[in-house]
């Protein structure tokens, strides 16, 4: 494996995004649904981070989507 990047689902990513400004990240991806921003990726090398903006269509249709697999006991 390469990289990995988390993920944090905000309830304010305009908030979000300028606090971890401050931290030195800035976006390097960004993805808008119906003009809103929805997501973003930062970046801070080498550290990465993508927020999410949690009450977004996109959001709920990948909670939806996805399941934590757990081993049999």
């Amino acid at each position: 494996m390469a990289d990995l990047v988390a993920c944090a689902h905000v309830a304010d990513l305009a908030r979000s995004l300028a606090f971890y400004r401050l931290l030195g990240f800035e976006p390097t991806a960004t993805h808008e649904e119906d003009g809103d921003l929805v997501w973003v990726a930062l970046g801070s090398e080498p550290a990465a981070l993508m927020l999410a903006r949690a009450d977004s269509r996109s959001t709920r249709a990948w909670n939806r989507s996805s399941s934590i697999s757990t081993p049999p006991t």
